[in-house]
């Protein structure tokens, strides 16, 4: 007969008395209570429980589940250029943001609240996407040849505010002014030239001497204020080509005269004579087609 062992147990057991726990059989020939069934002068061992057997064979997979409801739609970035303060920007707008510094890159919009005025790289406003990297160290261009070869391309290049550039826009060589960003296409020396400005010529004055120099390459307009008797030597520096023009005017005194060096010649042959009233202005206008000679005219009393 099987029972439930317990250390408080009053039960007295007795030879061939079975217990359920371990499995124990009984086996003093005295009767007792209150001793475990480990105790081997009380107990033996009828059965102990086996190992766990194998496992078994994995049982088929269950049905799949039902699919779960759409996630909603994310928000992709909103590229608005080059940074403006003037302009509102509004949560994932994209800019571009270059002031020639450290934290020059590109920088996406945070703030729930639109706003404007708050530049990159304000951590309240701006999280940074990409920062423009170092610029390298200034090449040389170099050819067999020594040519600089640009291809040609259909845009201007993006530069920033104080970097110059010069590029091929099909066909025309083009150069980006750094101090305003404004491009314009560079002048070829063999080439018909349409100017969209005006082309400023810079006059030079000439040193007032007895006999006054001038150097034909410095300016194509001069001018001149005669204290007494000269003589214009003949100009350093001209070609054939050269043109210019000297606004000559006499001082307070006036009555002075001016003498030609041997490369001025006049219309007729004759030198003509200044006006000679108190401050007064003539000008005198000059060609050279050989590179040795000027045909010169005098305009007076400007």
């Amino acid at each position: 007969e099987f029972e439930q062992y317990s250390i408080n147990d009053v039960v007295e057991y007795r030879p061939g008395n079975m217990l359920e726990d371990g499995t124990y059989i009984y086996i003093n020939p005295a009767p007792s209570s209150g001793y475990f069934p480990t105790d081997t002068s009380y107990w033996q061992p009828l059965a102990r429980d086996g190992q766990d057997g194998e496992a078994g064979a994995r049982g088929a997979p269950g049905t799949n589940g039902t699919n779960g409801t759409n996630g909603v739609d994310g928000r992709s970035l909103n590229p608005r250029g080059t940074y403006n303060g003037g302009t509102t920007y509004s949560r994932l707008d994209q800019v571009d943001f270059r002031v020639g510094g450290a934290n020059d890159g590109s920088y996406i919009y945070i703030n729930t609240t639109p706003s404007s005025g708050n530049p990159p790289p304000n951590t309240n406003f701006w999280q940074l996407l990409a920062r423009d990297g170092t610029p390298g160290a200034a090449g040389s261009v170099t050819s067999s040849t020594g040519a600089l070869i640009l291809d040609s391309t259909a845009a201007a290049p993006t530069t920033a505010s104080n970097q110059s550039a010069i590029w091929n826009e099909n066909g025309i060589v083009k150069l980006r002014d750094p101090n305003n960003g404004a491009s314009s296409a560079i002048a070829v020396l063999d080439k018909p030239q349409t100017f969209t400005k005006a082309q400023i010529a810079k006059p030079v004055a000439l040193t007032d001497a007895t006999s006054i120099a001038i150097d034909a390459s410095a300016a194509n307009y001069f001018t001149l204020t005669v204290a007494g008797n000269r003589t214009l030597a003949n100009p350093t520096n001209f070609v054939a080509g050269t043109n210019f023009e000297i606004e000559i005017k006499q001082d307070a005194t006036g009555n002075r005269t001016l003498a030609y060096g041997s490369a001025y010649r006049f219309q007729g042959g004759t030198a003509p004579t200044l006006s000679t009233t108190a401050n007064a202005v003539d000008i005198l206008s000059c060609r050279s087609y050989d590179g040795t000679t000027l045909r010169c005219d005098l305009g007076k009393g400007y």
